[in-house]
């Protein structure tokens, strides 16, 4: 649904956080590398952890269709999906729905500490997300609305301590100890204490 305009007030606000814009400059991408690539990563680190979650997920990092990062909107839209579970990984929230709605809120807090004014662009469409999950609870299951609301809140505070998740070249960090790569960026324990025991499949 976006529009040429709407897209350029998107990239705008990702340009208004110096780190993320020096990354659109540099289009960083990794190099190619597989789950079996990650098995040499000793356990505690970034990709040892990361490699498990994947496992145990039956995901992989080659999910989504190729994208030409031609442009920066194409490039943004390519590392989101390159590192969206790695951003679950370093934030500790489950697949799960409520840890989505926990990633949503995230990803809020996160355009309000860094884009500003202009977050409003870049945010609508995680907007969307947040409202149709909670329309959902309300209209459907009621016995979650508390628990996507702490989950949001959650999230969305978190988010806002955190360093910009847009411009971390995570992939160059695997043999880093998770605990050392949430400290270098801010990323301190969730509040939501009960996340794992309140967890609900997606």
């Amino acid at each position: 649904l976006a529009t040429p305009a709407d897209v350029e007030k998107y990239l705008a606000a990702l340009r208004a956080c110096p780190p993320t814009a020096r990354m659109l400059d540099e289009r960083y991408l990794p190099p190619p590398y597989t789950l079996d690539d990650l098995e040499r990563c000793a356990p505690g680190t970034l990709g040892h952890v990361y490699r498990g979650h994947m496992i145990e997920q039956d995901l992989r990092p080659d999910f989504f269709a190729p994208i030409d990062p031609s442009d920066d909107f194409a490039y943004t839209r390519l590392r989101l999906y390159m590192t969206h579970d790695l951003w679950h990984v370093v934030t500790g929230y489950p697949t799960t729905s409520i840890g989505e709605m926990a990633i949503v809120g995230f990803y809020l807090g996160h355009f309000e500490r860094y884009m500003g004014d202009r977050a409003a662009s870049a945010a609508a469409f995680t907007a969307i997300l947040a409202g149709t999950m909670t329309l959902h609870a309300a209209l459907f299951r009621q016995d979650r609305i508390t628990h996507f609301t702490r989950a949001l809140v959650d999230g969305w505070t978190r988010g806002q301590a955190a360093e910009p998740f847009f411009a971390v070249r995570f992939e160059e960090r695997w043999d880093e100890p998770l605990e050392d790569v949430r400290a270098s960026l801010g990323v301190g324990p969730s509040r939501f204490v009960r996340i794992e025991p309140l967890a609900i499949a997606a």
